[in-house]
């Protein structure tokens, strides 16, 4: 590969990061507020659960056949395409008038958004050498954490002169926007970066011990998250408990989210220095326990202060996990892999919405919070309990 045709490659990161936060922006000026829109149509605490759980489910089962076909069709239409269904899903949700059809459009989008994943993952990956991936990673991460704390507070200022699904409607225009820029400036990845003559398909080499320890991994990760920053409980509480409105709700993610640029622009670089396993343990103690301590203090500043401490390091976590998913497997077969732990992990890690709510009838309101850290211990001990499956200090 020629130095143009590396330059032309790793332009794709900067595009992705743009059209990231351009989207992430306009999504979550409303995203945060879902479980109290389902609420407002009619849904109760254990409907919202469950919302959420289906959500989690739709994203997972479209992820290995959405990297079987960026392994055989390309990683840029994988990366691309999908994201005109997404346009649909958030149409339908802005003409919702009951839970259930709110339920429809959002998991019309979390399908789709499903089948791009892997192909967005791969082109990253491979657009950049190994050494650099937690660097691109961070790069993407940098520009979805300016997002979300943009997204939120843009939705606070829109929604004193406008309602909700206008919001939605905005979102739309926007998605059918990033499709143009991503269809005109994105390179594709497929195969430059690999030896000729592999099959996409084919799994011989592939280090299956590795792989099962971070199944694993990606179970426990995505119940955490799921439980936490993926779930309805963290709003619920702010709502119910601490009696915040919708305009306070989004400003409290909006500042965590301003907290978190910092780590997102530092957690790249150092994950790829000081080996991605262990910014990954010790971001989701982090968090873990940020979460819980913000629910049990008082509404005040001192609650706001670990909520913010949790929000940091979650993009830590994010590309220190993204870092270590798609170094498992290298090479044409990327795309599959990360599909298939995308779809298992995701399934087996649906129900935490649905669990999440359960445990808030028996436990209350903090119980959640309470699991997600004792799910944080167990990922630690998968991560670094026993490295005898390690090839090297940074990877698995």
């Amino acid at each position: 590969m020629t130095a143009q045709e590396k330059a032309g490659l790793r332009r794709n990161v900067p595009v992705l990061a743009l059209t990231v936060a351009a989207m992430l922006t306009a999504r979550l000026a409303w995203d945060r507020l879902m479980p109290t829109y389902y609420a407002d149509l009619g849904a109760s605490d254990a409907q919202v659960g469950l919302a959420f759980s289906l959500l989690a489910a739709a994203f997972a089962i479209f992820q290995l056949l959405g990297g079987l076909l960026a392994d055989r069709v390309g990683r840029k239409p994988v990366a691309v395409l999908p994201i005109l269904g997404v346009v649909v899903g958030v149409a339908w949700m802005a003409r919702a008038q009951t839970w259930t059809a709110l339920l429809i459009g959002h998991l019309t989008l979390g399908a789709f958004a499903s089948l791009q994943s892997p192909g967005f993952s791969s082109l990253l990956a491979e657009s950049v050498p190994p050494a650099e991936r937690g660097r691109a990673f961070s790069t993407v991460t940098f520009a979805s954490r300016v997002a979300s704390a943009a997204g939120p507070a843009l939705g606070a200022f829109l929604l004193t002169f406008a309602g909700l699904p206008t919001l939605l409607w905005g979102t739309v225009v926007v998605g059918v926007g990033i499709s143009v820029v991503r269809l005109a400036l994105l390179r594709e990845t497929l195969g430059e970066r690999d030896a000729p003559g592999q099959d996409a398909l084919s799994w011989r080499g592939v280090d299956w011990r590795a792989a099962a320890r971070f199944l694993v991994v990606g179970v426990l990760y995505t119940l955490f998250f799921n439980l936490l920053l993926g779930g309805p409980f963290i709003a619920l509480h702010a709502r119910q408990i601490q009696a915040l409105a919708d305009e306070q709700i989004n400003l409290l993610f909006s500042l965590g989210s301003g907290a978190a640029i910092i780590s997102a622009l530092l957690s790249g670089r150092l994950g790829d220095r000081v080996g991605h396993r262990w910014m990954l343990a010790v971001a989701g103690v982090v968090m873990g326990g940020g979460v819980l301590g913000w629910a049990l203090l008082p509404a005040g500043w001192l609650g706001v202060a670990c909520f913010v401490l949790a929000t940091a390091a979650s993009p830590a976590a994010n590309v220190a996990y993204n870092a270590l998913l798609t170094g498992v497997v290298e090479g044409r077969r990327r795309g599959a892999f990360i599909g298939l732990v995308g779809t298992m992990a995701g399934l087996l890690g649906s129900p935490a919405g649905r669990i999440g709510a359960e445990l808030r009838v028996w436990g209350g309101s903090v119980a959640p919070f309470w699991a997600a850290l004792v799910l944080a211990g167990l990922l630690v001990l998968a991560l670094v309990g026993d490295g005898r499956y390690n090839k090297t200090a940074r990877g698995f």
